[in-house]
């Protein structure tokens, strides 16, 4: 039909309209405004991505599903987990607690039960803690100062020897909030657990927010994921959350970037939901401290998520 109309309009038939010189030119202006917003659409849908809009908006609007990747943080409680969903979620659960107290190394293992559904993946998780005190009476004497470098290679032995004694992983993950004098003694630990796991075992740690938001002190080869601790920031929270809506998070390396996420911290999620932060990663790290429950789970989900 469309091809015979135009057809009757070059003869002199119906639809002469087309022929006048001032429709022509109104052809030709709709022509022109359909090519310039045709070529201002990718802008657009640029700035909805990169800044205007969280994912969570972003999904729902076209319907579909976003494609996070959720590891479930597995502390310390009994955890029966056997609800997950092995093709949605992980779980890195805590293993051992390392305490440094000088040069001295000591360890203490997860006493908590721990129940998962067959086939899931799951990795462990090593706290450490330098106690800076002599003695655990009096915090307020003298500080013992940071590991010395030698620690390093007790602390990795450490964590090798109770690897050998966890199901088969390839992934290890360090929760340590190194102080900054801490942090050479920590490069050593990375440093020397590299040398140790087999080549084909990722390390992931744990980051404080000011290590990602202009402290970065990692290097390359350190690690192979940073996950940001969004979560128990602290006396400088708001300041964080300010400098998380016009900053990128980075830890100056080409380790991968995740999100870690508290469930019983509503009002910082939220804070971070009109944030830039959570779109920059396709992997989220959920913390409960008050254990899981599937419908805890399915709240946090829903609250981070919308899913």
């Amino acid at each position: 039909m469309v091809d015979k109309a135009l057809d009757m309009s070059t003869i002199g038939g119906h639809f002469l309209w087309l022929r006048s010189p001032l429709a022509g030119r109104k052809s030709a202006a709709l022509v022109r405004a359909i090519g310039l917003a045709l070529l201002a659409l990718p802008v657009m849908l640029f700035s909805v991505l990169h800044f205007n809009f969280n994912k969570r908006y972003l999904f729902d609007w076209f319907g579909i599903q976003p494609r996070t990747h959720v590891i479930v943080w597995a502390w310390e409680h009994d955890e029966n987990l056997s609800y997950l969903d092995p093709a949605r979620f992980e779980v890195a659960y805590f293993t051992e607690h390392v305490y440094l107290r000088g040069g001295n190394v000591m360890c203490s293992e997860r006493t908590q039960k721990l129940v998962l559904p067959k086939g899931i993946v799951s990795f462990p998780v090593f706290r450490i803690d330098s106690l800076r005190s002599p003695s655990l009476r009096n915090k307020e004497s003298l500080d013992l100062g940071p590991p010395p470098a030698t620690a390093a290679n007790r602390v990795v032995g450490a964590i090798c020897d109770r690897l050998q004694e966890l199901p088969a992983t390839n992934k290890v993950q360090l929760d340590f909030d190194a102080l900054q004098d801490e942090r050479p003694f920590y490069r050593e630990v990375l440093k020397e657990l590299r040398r140790r796991l087999p080549s084909n075992m990722k390390i992931s740690i744990t980051a404080l927010g000011s290590w990602l938001l202009g402290d970065q002190w990692l290097r390359d080869g350190d690690t192979d994921e940073v996950v940001a601790m969004l979560f128990s920031i602290g006396a400088d929270r708001g300041d964080v959350l300010q400098r998380l809506r016009t900053q990128a998070l980075s830890s100056g390396t080409k380790a991968k970037l995740s999100i870690g996420l508290s469930a019983n911290e509503r009002e910082t999620n939220k804070a971070l939901l009109d944030s830039r932060a959570l779109n920059q990663s396709d992997t989220l790290y959920l913390f409960s401290s008050n254990g899981w429950t599937e419908t805890r789970l399915k709240t946090a989900l829903d609250e981070v998520l919308h899913q």
